[in-house]
């Protein structure tokens, strides 16, 4: 797993939201470009101290004729997903990269994606249930439920509509195995588990998704 910061103009991204590429030569000759794989995270920084949130690589990269009708040529490209998209202000220097002119991609360490992931979701990680829920409210689209129809403290936390519009009922816990030593008595009332960390692994009875995961 990898960490890169990604530099297009905004109008690169409304032409095609769903990539991140380069022109073929200078692509080719890009180090850091050749070296992103599929599941790596990207910080997509759109110039004027912006960003457009992050996201993960989705497929490895491919070659296309055109990147849009205004840019012209062979581009290299990676498909890419949202983790958490938007538009937001940041500013590169304030977390150890001191210049972007003339790069289309920098390497982040982990820690520099944290922060900057961080400022972007304006919540550090997790340390309770109260704070998983939070932080789930914020990446539930990137989890396969793009509507949230109830929260609150009665079992299980949350109802929500998956991408197919079917209701789901979501108990959602700081570590996983937390759900076993406190719900096995009404398991039938629970279709998923959401936490921070999946202590459970494959013992687990119910679906799991590891907010941990998807955002590093």
């Amino acid at each position: 797993m990898e960490y890169w910061f990604v530099q297009h103009d905004i109008d690169a991204y409304w032409d095609r939201p769903n990539a991140i590429g380069s022109p073929k030569t200078r692509a080719l000759r890009d180090r850091n470009f050749r070296q992103m794989h599929k599941g790596d995270k990207v910080v997509y920084y759109a110039k004027g101290k912006r960003t457009l949130g992050l996201f993960q690589i989705s497929e490895p990269w491919l070659e296309l004729k055109n990147w849009s009708k205004s840019r012209k040529g062979p581009y290299m490209t990676y498909q890419i997903k949202p983790i958490y998209a938007g538009i937001f202000e940041l500013d590169p220097s304030d977390f150890g990269i001191g210049t972007t002119r003339g790069k289309t991609v920098i390497h982040l360490t982990k820690e520099q994606y944290r922060k900057m992931a961080a400022h972007i979701l304006g919540m550090e990680d997790p340390e309770n249930h109260e704070g998983t829920v939070a932080l789930f409210a914020k990446l539930h689209r990137a989890c396969g439920f793009p509507r949230l129809l109830k929260t609150g403290e009665a079992y299980p936390d949350i109802r929500a509509l998956d991408e197919d519009g079917h209701e789901t009922r979501i108990e959602v816990e700081f570590e996983s195995a937390s759900f076993e030593r406190e719900h096995m008595n009404e398991v039938d009332k629970c279709d998923m588990i959401v936490c921070w960390k999946d202590t459970w692994g494959r013992a687990a009875i119910k679906p799991v998704v590891d907010l941990a995961s998807l955002l590093y």
